[in-house]
Order: structure tokens, then sequence, then C-alpha cells
């Protein structure tokens, strides 16, 4: 949620809904297929490193020492730096980890490292060995200031972090107050692999005294992000186990799972201006950005843009009430001259590991880090820029890294309106005002404009006495249709297969007491003829009663636990009153997969909508889980993390069980990778084949059939050309006067909290208080239509937005429909200007290509899956305009309904065809999600299933 900026258009900034070229990833130049690039890859490994490694602990603990122990490089290298012999800006250094090829040769002695232009193939130095040694990985480290006053640049480069070394000296008593501080900020990062040396060993004089310190760590570890690491003595000045350091990077630290595929997008750490005083000009080089790419591939040659580049203010009186500036962004287009890993000449850079991207740009501009907190990637796609954030943020309960006389240190109090707070976004620390402070949400007012995304996590610190002290943290913030058509589409395969019966096992119904009546509603409901099922006699409808049992959250305390135990209860009780030999699941029951196997063999095959678990990481920070302290607070965690992990394996085990398994989304896919095995994890080819994404059917064609018709009686006629002659759509030319639209907005989804209602009725209130002259005008009204099922309890719900639009003074233009049936909830959408989808982080947007599929222009906020899948992956052309716009709070929604408004008005008046356009990459867009597209995908992979055997 957020506040944007002004941008010069000289920038290259191309707004949303304009014409923009997505990056397109090319073979050229490459050593394989992009498609096969792997962190472990020989060609990629031996000259870059693919993992970033954090060193964090407290001042002088050994942190330095230990890198250059392994990599060979000493990252202090300024000279106040080197005066004062403490690491003040970030350190990096890459090192190679190799491993003996000789399987007799004892770990941890068959491991060694060196530096980044260290090759394999050189002798194991264990006597008597034989043994060669073998590149196994290739890592970066990051060597992040201990001193509690350069706590910011440590968080800044924990945005790049993989896996983090923590360093904890032996001759000093733990917990030292920065060890607190930087565990409490990569907990806050939620890093998941942590690494404990208990350095300086070789300055503990007795053998006991080892063992205490050891248990000192031991239960200052208890309870936190590090509980279970391993912890490894050593001493990185003598270089006493430092192998043990290298083997436990390889055994402990995964493989990351990183996206070859997508546009580069790379998070600046530092920046240098490399020439030399008395340079003529003939040998200026450009400024160089160091830092890590998080996806993509750059290359030799690529032209590049950093966002928010140059910022410049002014006096905003419309702002003046806060006394604020306008920022206005002049973002930094250049091309990649060199690339860089350590001394290493690249001609491409893959995610993981640091590397130097010399460009064309002045270096005056990035010297002496001027570029920390950039983020660089291709002009067409960037994330954007903002001067205002809305988060959802956790505070601590006490702060860390504060010595008090009870080493607990103080109580952290809420924030209050118009306090200032550093806060890190990205690798940038910035000043902020905090504004509208509700209970765990607020708004921050940023200093300076950044670059950031939906979901980018932001460390929050309040100036303690004279220090910045880390405080808390925050975030910026149908599946019964997938199950009629695969039932019609068994119907289909089983048809001439003979004697067969179907059982549709639901939740039981008064409403519906056969199987007829049922189909008859969902034909009515979906508005689509279930032909096989029509002629199907075989089918039989067995009530469950488990299957209808909901708990609530806020009145049952294991709600996920509960609903293992009734989906459990549901498979027993399906595989005992009628055994089956192959299950289709399609409503979310995983824990009645296990039960159901055992009982009967049967072959499950599931098609998954929404991950029943997370990660154990993602579920804890979810639930806001990670900070409690005392006693009952650390018995807390341990439980809820218990329960996760309990839940998460019950979960597993269901999946287990299945013969296939089906996900609606990338977003849907990535979530299982998190809690899958490693091997499925860091392969995206493994991952695609356990989890096949297999898009849900939208109504696409059936609205552009309607669209069709309705042209038809204005003499225009078009041809719904097939997914492979997508682009035929562009070639459309509709008149105006065959699309008539009302200046209606719409918005589609049932009445629930999580499609942020409120906001609706926020936008249309913001755009008539920023553009009063359309309310004026009769004919200009814009008016807001809420469509929408109502849910079990959702009465209450619904009077509040009521309440809510009469508080707004919006009753004149702001319209609630109820339970709208399919064909007219089309007609509504056929006929609006454009569709607002408010709902954060969807796992998959049907309602977004409805919207596309109707021509009604959507705006969405840029997040989950109908983000990536629906609105900019996987297009069917890369040259395209954007099917619509995105949006965050509601200001932006606004804005962007008033240039919908704009140019719906232009077309109408003949002035620009830039609204029909956007309409056409709408309409073409949507056929990729059709419900043919997926009843042939569906088809495909049932006839390898089912195949020609009799099945029940």
């Amino acid at each position: 949620m957020s506040e944007k900026t002004k941008s010069s258009g000289e920038t290259g900034e191309t707004p949303v809904g304009e014409l923009r070229k997505e990056f397109i990833p090319s073979d050229d130049g490459l050593p394989c297929p992009i498609t096969e690039f792997h962190p472990l890859h020989p060609a990629i490994m031996s000259k870059q490193a693919t993992i970033n490694i954090g060193t964090i602990g407290h001042v002088a603990h050994g942190k330095t020492t230990l890198v250059k122990a392994i990599s060979g490089v000493h990252t202090i290298k300024h000279s106040h730096e080197k005066m004062r012999n403490i690491t003040i800006k970030l350190g990096y250094a890459n090192a190679k980890i190799f491993r003996c090829d000789n399987p007799f040769c004892p770990a941890p002695e068959c491991y060694t490292s060196g530096g980044s232009s260290k090759d394999e193939g050189f002798p194991c130095e264990r006597f008597n060995c034989g043994g060669v040694m073998r590149l196994i990985r290739h890592i970066s480290f990051v060597d992040c200031p201990g001193h509690d006053i350069l706590m910011a640049t440590m968080l800044n480069g924990a945005a790049v972090m993989d896996a983090a070394v923590l360093l904890i000296a032996g001759n000093e008593p733990c917990p030292q107050p920065q060890t607190r501080e930087h565990l409490a900020a990569i907990e806050i990062m939620a890093m998941p692999h942590i690494i404990v040396v208990q350095n300086k060993i070789d300055l503990i004089k007795k053998r006991d005294d080892s063992i205490t310190h050891h248990d000192e760590i031991v239960k200052f570890l208890k309870n936190t992000q590090a509980d279970g690491a391993p912890i490894i003595p050593a001493s990185a000045q003598l270089g006493i186990n430092v192998n043990a350091v290298s083997q436990r990077i390889v055994s402990h630290v995964p493989i990351p799972l990183r996206d070859f595929v997508a546009a580069p997008q790379l998070i600046v750490i530092r920046s240098f201006d490399v020439n030399k005083p008395g340079f003529s000009i003939d040998q200026i080089e450009g400024g160089v950005a160091g830092g890590s790419l998080l996806r993509g591939v750059l290359k030799l040659g690529m032209n590049i843009e950093l966002r928010p580049g140059i910022i410049t203010t002014s006096e905003d009186k419309k702002k003046s009430k806060k006394d604020t500036k306008a920022q206005t962004t002049t973002f930094l287009l250049s091309t990649i001259v060199s690339l860089k890993a350590e001394k290493n000449d690249l001609t491409f850079a893959v995610p993981g590991g640091l590397i130097g991207v010399g460009t064309l740009i002045d270096p005056s501009l990035t010297k002496n880090d001027l570029l920390v907190g950039q983020v660089l990637g291709i002009p067409s796609y960037m994330p954007d820029v903002f001067v205002a954030l809305e988060i959802k943020y956790t505070l601590m309960y006490r702060l860390v890294g504060v010595k008090s006389d009870d080493d607990k240190g103080s109580t952290v109090t809420g924030l209050t309106e118009g306090e200032t707070l550093l806060v890190n976004i990205g690798s940038h620390s910035l000043g902020c005002t905090v504004y509208a402070v509700k209970k765990d949400s607020c708004r921050l007012e940023l200093l300076k404009a950044v670059c950031t995304a939906i979901g980018e996590r932001i460390a929050l610190s309040r100036k303690i006495q004279t220090r910045w002290r880390l405080i808390g943290h925050g975030k910026f913030g149908g599946g019964e249709k997938v199950f009629w058509h695969f039932l019609d589409l068994v119907a289909k395969q089983l048809e001439p297969q003979g004697k067969y019966e179907i059982v549709v096992f639901c939740a039981p119904s008064d409403k519906f007491n056969d199987f007829e009546t049922l189909l008859k509603h969902a034909q009515n409901v979906f508005a689509y003829q279930f032909s096989f099922l029509e002629k199907n006699k075989n089918i039989r409808l067995m009530p469950i009663k488990y299957l209808r049992t909901t708990f609530n959250s806020r009145s049952w305390p294991f709600t996920l636990l509960s609903m293992a135990y009734t989906a459990y209860m549901g498979g027993r009780k399906c595989a005992i009153e009628y055994p089956v030999h192959v299950v289709f699941e399609t409503s979310g029951y995983p824990c009645a997969y296990s039960i159901m196997k055992r009982l009967t063999g049967c072959e499950i095959f599931a098609y998954i909508h929404y991950p029943f678990a997370y990660s154990l990481e993602r579920q804890m920070v979810k639930h806001g889980g990670m900070h409690q302290t005392g006693l009952s607070g650390k018995l807390k965690i341990t439980l809820r993390k218990m329960y996760y992990l309990l839940i998460q394996k019950l979960y597993r085990n269901g999946l287990e069980c299945c013969s296939k398994k089906w996900v609606n989304s990338s977003w849907t896919q990535a979530r299982h990778g998190e809690i899958s095995s490693t091997e499925i994890r860091t392969n995206k080819q493994k991952l695609d084949e356990e989890f096949e994404v297999l898009f849900p059917p939208c109504d696409s064609e059936e609205f552009l059939n309607e669209l069709s018709s309705k042209w038809a009686k204005k003499g225009v006629s078009v041809t719904i050309p097939t997914l492979e002659h997508a682009n035929d759509v562009l070639k459309w030319n509709i008149p105006q006067d065959a699309d008539q639209r009302q200046p209606t907005i719409i918005t589609v989804g049932q009445f629930r909290p999580e499609k942020d209602h409120p906001k609706q009725i926020e936008i249309i209130a913001k755009l008539y208080e920023m553009h009063p002259e359309i309310r004026k005008d009769p004919s200009k009204k814009v008016k807001l239509v809420m469509c929408g099922g109502v849910v079990r309890g959702g009465d209450d719900y619904l009077n509040s937005l009521e309440q809510l639009i009469k508080e707004k003074k919006v009753e004149d233009v702001v319209e609630i429909r109820k339970n709208v049936r399919g064909d007219d909830l089309r007609q509504y959408l056929m006929s609006s200007m454009t569709a607002v989808h408010t709902m954060f982080e969807e796992h998959f947007g049907i309602v977004i290509v409805e919207m596309m599929a109707s021509g009604a222009i959507p705006i969405c906020n840029p997040s989950g899956g109908m983000y990536d899948d629906v609105f900019i992956r996987g297009r069917t052309d890369k040259k395209s305009i954007l099917p619509g716009f995105t949006a965050i709070t509601a200001e932006e929604y606004a804005e962007a309904v008033y240039n919908v408004y704009s140019l719906y008005t232009e077309q109408a008046n003949g002035k620009s065809d830039k609204y029909r356009q956007i309409q056409l990459a709408c309409y073409k867009e949507a056929l990729r999600f059709s419900i043919i597209v997926f009843r042939q995908q569906a088809e495909k992979d049932l006839l390898s299933i089912l195949g020609p055997a009799k099945t029940s």
C-alpha cells in the first residue's frame, strides 16, 4: 500500500497499461539453454558464486577473520576501516568450497576452500589420500559490521542473504548485545538456515570453560530461529576447524530455488567509482553497481534501468499540512558494459552471489555507495517507486542489543503519530514519519523515494538515546467449477468403457437430495451445460456429514488440526461406506487421502487451490509467533512450532498418497515447493513434475461469444481465434456504438473480509474527493456496483459495509448486489467501464480473467498468482499492451479509475482509441485461461490416468 512518486518524463518509466516490452529470456551467449540452468551447473559455478552467506554477530567476534580464513580475502578495504580495524561498510568476498573425491577421505578433513579464482583438480592435502579436490559450492560472503551504530548496514546486507553464520566469541559471555540484535534481525527476515560458530576457542583456557560457554549458546538460542542450529567450535585466526564450517555450509544450507527465466532484478548493496585521480577523459569508465541478482539473468550489452534513480524534492503546497516535500524521480538508464564476480570476468550473471555491474552511468552518481538501495533491472519490468507505504507491522516485546540490569532490555512501546523511525527496505536505510497508526498497521511517509514491491519485509528501528534500535518489522504489505468440469470429463472418458459407477461424496443438504437436482443447480450457477453428466445415469450422490463441519478460528483454538481431523474422519467414512478404485479430489481435504489409500488401496488425484500448510518459517511469521519473551512466551513459541510441524507432516503424508497433483497457480506451486524435499524444492523441473500448474477454467470464451453476438447486431463480425492465433484479436475493429458501456466500476467477490470491500468504498469516495467535477455532471457520474455472494454469517459484514457507505456519503453512487446469478453477472461486467479487485496476494485470479474477457478494464493489486500468472507472466505475446492497471492504496485505485474514465471519455468523443487497445489486450490474454484450454489439458491428463480399463 503506497503513495507513488511523480516521475520525470525522460526516465524511461512505462506506466501500467502502456505499451511495454516484457523481458524475453534468450539463450544467446549462454553455455546451455536457460531452462537448464541450475546453481550447481559447472559452467556457472566455476565462474560465479550462486549462494549468499551472511556473517553476523557482535563487534570483534571474528566475522571478517572467518571470511578471510575461508576465502583468502580480507573484506576490510577502506582506509578508515583499516585504521580502526573494524568493518564499517558491508564487506564481500567469494569463496569456493572443494571436497575430496576419495570416498574414504574423512570429514571434515576432506573439505577445503579457496578464493573465487581457484580451480578444482588439485590434490587433497591429507597425507597419502591420493584424492582430487572437486568444486561443490561457490558462495559469496556478505560480511556485516557488528557495531551497534551500524545496525542499519547489517540489515541492508540481510536483504540478499540465503543463510547466515552467527559468530559468538568464546572468550566473552553469551549473548552480547549485538549478538541478540543480529539474531533478531535475521528472524525478521525469516531466514531459516543459520550456522553458529563458537569462535576464538584458542583464547579459552580450560576445557570446562569451553563446555560452559557452549551451554550458554544453546540456552541463548532456545526458542529462536537458530534453535537446533549446528554449533561449531573454531578459531578463525589459527584456521582451526574452518573446514568444519565449510562442511556445514554444504550440508546445512540447501541450494536455493532460483528463477532464471524471469526478468532480471538486482538489489544494489555497494557502488563505486573505479576511476583514479588524474585519468584523462578518454580513460574514464562508467560507474559500477555491486549487488546480488534476485531473479533472471544479466548479460553484457543489456539495457538496464535503476530505480528510484535521481530524486529531487520541491515544496508541495498540497502537503503543507504535514510539512513534506513532493519528490520526483528520474530513473537511470544505461547499458551493461562489464560483469565481474571479484576477479572473474563474466559474459552473463545469474541469481545468487555478489556481482559488479559495469555501466555507462556518470561515476559521480555511483561513488561512495551512492546507489545503495537502488534496484537494477529491465526498463519494462521494474517494481514501482513509492514515497509512502501502508504496512502491517509487529513490534518486539522488548528491545534487544541493549544492556540492562535484568539483561532483558526495555519494553518496546507502541508507535505514535508523527514519530520518526529508521526503516530498512531491501538494501535501503532511510528515515520516515509515522501516520495513521492502528493496532497492527500504519502509514510511513518516507524521506526519500524507494523502489520496492508488495510483500517486501521492512525492519523498523527507533532512536533510543543516541542509537537506532531494532523494535519490530512490517510487511508492505472457484473450486466447485474445477470439480464439475473434472467430473464431466471423467464421465466422458468412462462412457464407452462399459459397467462403472461414479460416486460423488458431498456434505448433507436438504436442498439437494439427488444428483440430478444438484447438477441442474451447478449448470444454473456456472451457466455451462455439462453434457456428459446430463446423459450419464451411473452417478450416485453420497452425503458425508464430516464434509460440512466447519470451525471458527476465534472460538476454536486448533482450527487446522480440527480441519485435519474432520477430513480424516470424512475420508474414513467415504472409504467404509463406498470403497472406490479412483478418487478425484478438488475441495481441499488432503488429510483424507492417507486413510482412503490405506483402507481401499485407491489411486488419488488432487487438484489443489490453496496450501493447507505452509513452511514453518512462513507459518510462524504469518501468525506473529516469533518474538515472544519470558518463560510463558517461549513455551508458546515452542508449542506453536510443534503444532505447525505436526500440521505440515499430516499434509505431506496426504500429498504423498497422491498419484498426481495439480495446482492452480505458480504461487500455490511455490508454497508447496517450500515444504517439499530438497530435491524438489531446488529443482524447478522436478517441482513442475510434482505439482503441475493447471490454470482453473474461466469463462473467457463465453464472455467473448456473448460480446460477439452483441456486436453482430450492430453489423460487426468477429471470429474468436484459438489460443495459437490469439494475436488475431488485436485486429478486431469494433466501432464505439457497437460496444456501449456505462461509466460503472464493478467489483466481484464473496462478501468476506479478505476481499477488502471497505477499500472499494474508500476508492469511490476518494475518486470524488480528488475529482469533484465528475459528480457535478449527472451524465459523467461514475457508479460503484459491488456484486457477490453472502457466506454464512456474512450479514454483520454487509451491515458494516452499508454503515461505511453512509459515513462516506456515497449512497447515491454505490450499489450492493447480493447473490447475483452467473448470466446476470456477465451482463453487469460486459456493460461496465472498469472492474476493480482489491484482494491482496490471491492464489489465483479467476475474477481478473473474467474481467478481462468481459472488456471491463481491470484494476488489481500487483500480488500473488493473479498478478504473476494472469497479469504479467506467460502472456501469449511478449510485446503487448498490458491488460489493465495495478494499484495498492485507495488513492492509487481512485487515480487508476480516473485514468480509465479519461480514456473511456476520449474513446467516446473520438479523440483516442487507447481504451479500445487495452480492451483488445484484455480479450487476447483472457484466451489463455478459457474453459476449452483447461478441458484440453485436463482431458489429456485423464486419458493417461483412467486408460482403457474399467474404473469405479
